[in-house]
């Protein structure tokens, strides 16, 4: 075989992944796209429309062209984003259900009395936007709970401060595509190295020895750390899938432990975060130690493999 023809065969191996995460990448997005309504539900508890009335949420203050709201689960925080052009189109619809409620009944929910006690103090009329809505019923749920319970207060605040974080590293989920694609081509290069070099036994018993400890070594750094627990595949795009096959692992040891709490995370900051957590439930992984030796064990069965070749083939 040509090398031109064994350097075309790798860069089409090469390419899957990298399909693979372009196909991936809508779905694995850390924020979805979400709808008017149900933007405007959490927010101001009324319905324009079509709202989903069964799940637990709130609302985000609206980060450049994007009104932001998320809805609960068990194990991670959904976050879905709307336009502005389609949320401040909602607006006036909004503030009509918000009078129509409060005409209706004295005895408001929370949520919808706090939005129509704004509404009285400053009308639409008199250039209430809906961005400056929006901070005016979120100080008035901060100053509630800080009336209520201090304790309740200085959460939110700390929830609010993580969400920024949280937003900084979903600006630069185009990041995690560069590394993905990067990581997969280095690896994939990698272990067809010996191929195409044509390099012996050895070479093949190193590459193909070192895989394991390379294949999950993103993860040990910090990269898609939820993605083993209940939240599963998370905080890339088609790593934690790759990685999610080595969940509830039987194998693991003090070892394991000590280093992968040692190894220092500097991928952390590329890992999309699932948010906060009702509950979590933790799973099993390949460990460091355990993955070097399988590793070992790979190398050696190569390497012994192709000395026992070598040594039928001169009896013969």
């Amino acid at each position: 075989m040509t090398n031109s023809t064994k350097h075309f065969i790798a860069a089409l191996v090469i390419s899957v992944p990298v399909v693979a995460i372009l196909m991936l990448v809508k779905m694995m997005a850390p924020v979805k796209e979400g709808k008017a309504s149900d933007f405007w539900y959490q927010a101001c508890g009324v319905d324009i429309g079509s709202a989903d009335h069964d799940s637990i949420g709130g609302v985000y203050q609206p980060h450049g062209d994007w009104y932001i709201y998320y809805q609960l689960g068990m194990d991670e925080e959904f976050l879905f984003r709307v336009p502005r052009a389609q949320a401040v189109t909602a607006f006036p619809e909004v503030v009509r259900k918000i009078k129509l409620s409060a005409l209706r009944t004295n005895a408001l929910p929370m949520v919808v009395g706090r939005a129509a006690a704004v509404l009285d103090r400053y009308p639409p009329v008199a250039g209430l936007t809906p961005e400056r809505f929006l901070s005016l019923i979120h100080g008035e749920r901060l100053q509630d709970l800080r009336n209520k319970d201090p304790s309740l207060y200085d959460y939110e605040v700390q929830i609010e401060q993580a969400f920024e974080a949280r937003w900084n590293q979903i600006r630069h989920y185009w990041m995690n595509v560069v590394f993905e694609s990067a990581y997969f081509g280095g690896l994939i290069l990698f272990v067809f190295w010996p191929w195409l070099r044509k390099r012996g036994g050895w070479a093949w018993a190193i590459h193909l020895g070192s895989l394991p400890v390379l294949l999950m070594l993103p993860y040990y750094c910090g990269y898609a750390t939820w993605t083993l627990t209940g939240v599963g595949p998370s905080g890339g795009i088609l790593y934690p899938w790759v990685v999610f096959w080595f969940r509830d692992f039987p194998i693991w040891t003090g070892a394991d432990q000590w280093s992968l709490e040692n190894i220092p995370k500097f991928l952390l900051p590329l890992s999309q975060d699932p948010g906060p957590m009702l509950a979590i439930s933790v799973r099993g992984a390949l460990g460091p130690v355990t993955a070097l030796a399988i590793g070992a064990g790979i190398a050696i069965c190569i390497s012994a493999g192709v000395r026992f070749a070598k040594l039928r083939n001169q009896q013969t």
